[in-house]
């Protein structure tokens, strides 16, 4: 989400919602403000962000709990941080923004309990970012915090979430996607025809959520419990099955990996350990053969051993690599945030060199 800098009183680019509690000048005021701020603005935000996106099943509950709980520990951290001037900018949609923070918390969820759907999810949006050569697509929030794709030229487009051909593709991915992508084989096609077929045939954006789940049962792939969205009929039929990427495609893959491993060199250890220690993309160093553990360790100045014991727990919570370097949460959380800006401009710059060698 783009945010414009606080102004010196740290207020005047601020949503019109959030006025009552900034300006409270009494606890018992502030107070009251922030639960009617929670209760009638961020909870139907988060509510609406979340639902559906748990599976049916007896811990879905729990679960959502968990997640919705999250989202608003992390939405009331960060206005505390905003009414005391620690903010890193202003909130001009506190609807959007609470529904943008439901929506990392879900997925920090998915990251732990579903680590292949999560891989997925990964997969799409760096083809979606534009972070591999694959150009055209687009990703995007609209004013609720829900996350959009589609081509480019989609960009900021939000039309319901279903609609006569999205209900199809829903109801019998495999049936309509041999449809859609005129009887072609979409198990061997590579990421990028698939998604450019979908997105043709529906000829809208589609919610990521859905493209995820869409081309999960596609690819086959399962975490071996039941679907994140419904309860499967035939879960012990599914098998988990990595959607075999093509020789080109597996390549890019590579040289992704390596630039990235490179360019870490050029953050600083705090900002290189906040994004290492809170990715997946950790994992992928290593089953490339570019990152080992030891030469993680080496990468973040720890030694070898403490990276072996933290290694099974990679992706961490932001608590946990706050406490290891001694720094607040949301320290760690801006650490990132730099780091991420960092990585998305070099990344811009070295594709624009190397297109025109």
């Amino acid at each position: 989400m783009n945010r414009v800098a606080l102004t010196k009183n740290g207020r005047a680019d601020c949503d019109p919602l959030l006025r009552p509690f900034l300006d409270a000048r009494d606890s018992m005021k502030r107070e009251r403000a922030l639960v009617d701020l929670m209760e009638r603005h961020a909870g139907p935000a988060i509510q609406r962000v979340l639902q559906g996106r748990l599976p049916a099943s007896s811990g879905a509950v729990a679960d959502l709990d968990d997640v919705t709980s999250a989202a608003r520990e992390e939405l009331l951290r960060r206005l505390q941080f905003l009414s005391e001037g620690r903010g890193d900018g202003a909130i001009g949609n506190f609807r959007a923004y609470a529904g943008t923070i439901a929506y990392a918390a879900w997925a920090e969820h998915l990251r732990r309990a579903y680590p292949a759907r999560s891989m997925l999810l990964n997969r799409i949006r760096y083809l979606l970012e534009d972070r591999t050569s694959q150009r055209g697509f687009a990703i995007w929030d609209d004013e609720n915090g829900e996350r959009w794709c589609g081509f480019g030229r989609w960009r900021g487009q939000s039309p319901p979430a279903t609609g006569s051909k999205m209900e199809q593709l829903l109801a019998d991915p495999k049936a309509i996607a041999a449809e859609a992508l005129n009887g072609n084989d979409f198990t061997k096609m590579n990421p990028a025809e698939l998604l450019a077929g979908l997105f043709r045939w529906v000829n809208h954006p589609i919610e990521l959520r859905f493209l995820v789940k869409i081309t999960a049962e596609l690819w086959e792939i399962s975490d071996g419990q039941q679907s994140l969205d419904a309860a499967a009929p035939n879960d012990t039929a599914l098998h988990p099955v990595d959607p075999a990427p093509s020789p080109i495609d597996a390549l890019k893959w590579r040289e992704y990996l390596g630039w990235l491993w490179r360019e870490l060199g050029e953050l600083s250890v705090p900002q290189r350990t906040a994004f290492l220690l809170h990715s997946t993309v950790t994992r992928e160093f290593e089953i490339a053969g570019l990152g080992s553990i030891r030469k993680v360790a080496e990468l973040l100045e720890r030694s070898a051993d403490e990276m072996a014991r933290a290694w099974q727990e990679i992706p961490m919570p932001d608590l946990v690599i706050a406490q290891m370097l001694g720094r607040e949460r949301q320290q760690v959380i801006n650490l990132r945030r730099v780091a991420r800006d960092h990585l998305g401009a070099a990344w811009r710059k070295w594709i624009n060199a190397t297109s025109h060698q």
